[in-house]
Order: structure tokens, then sequence, then C-alpha cells
């Protein structure tokens, strides 16, 4: 789904899984924004993004987005990050050589006040 030009205007859901899709887009900032507007109160952001290796093996991604600009852009539409973690390899030595490495980002919508 192309976040920035699909309508959910009366969708709420509990979870959102996105699978490199926001990452993929020109507007990763307006995707995210949507993500946020169609969950429920607590519901669960789930972003599962490329390691840099795989980021350059698929034509298709548009920028890299390294562990700190992935947790950066849920934080500033008001997602609290619940973990991060690079699977299925954690160390860094095999993240680099893996190219289907992948770090997964879970964050939980927070309510504005």
């Amino acid at each position: 789904m192309e976040a920035y030009t699909k309508s959910l205007s009366r969708i709420k859901v509990s979870m959102v899984y996105s699978v490199y899709a926001s990452w993929s887009t020109w507007k990763p900032q307006t995707a995210v924004k949507e993500m946020y507007r169609i969950l429920k109160p607590n519901g669960k952001l789930i972003l599962i993004v490329p390691t840099e290796c795989g980021f350059r093996r698929d034509k298709t991604h548009i920028k890299f987005w390294d562990k700190d600009n992935t947790k950066e852009l849920p934080e500033k539409f008001n997602f609290k990050i619940e973990s991060m973690k690079y699977f299925p390899f954690s160390f860094k030595f095999l993240r680099e050589r893996i190219f289907f490495n992948k770090l997964r980002v879970i964050a939980i919508k927070i309510v504005k006040k």
C-alpha cells in the first residue's frame, strides 16, 4: 500500500506491519504519519527495514535508514519505541555481509493529551 496516495479515512487497526514499504517510498514521513492516524490508541507499529547490505542489493530502496534514523522517524510522530533488534544476526560483522539480515522495530502509539 502506498500510504501517501491511499485514503483510509474510516479504518482503525490494532497493528500495522510494514516490511520495507515505508522505507521504499519517497515520503516515509507521510507513511508513518498515516500509520499513526489509523492505529488505535496503544496500537503497535512493526517496521522491518533492510540492513545496509540488503539495501545495496535491492535497487528499489530509495534511501538507507540506519538504526538512528529508523528510531527517530516513529518517535517524531509520537510512537514509543518498545524494541529494536537485528535478525536473524545481531553481530555487526554478519549484519554487514548478509543481505537478508533486517532491523525490526516495534513501537507503540502514544496518544496525545
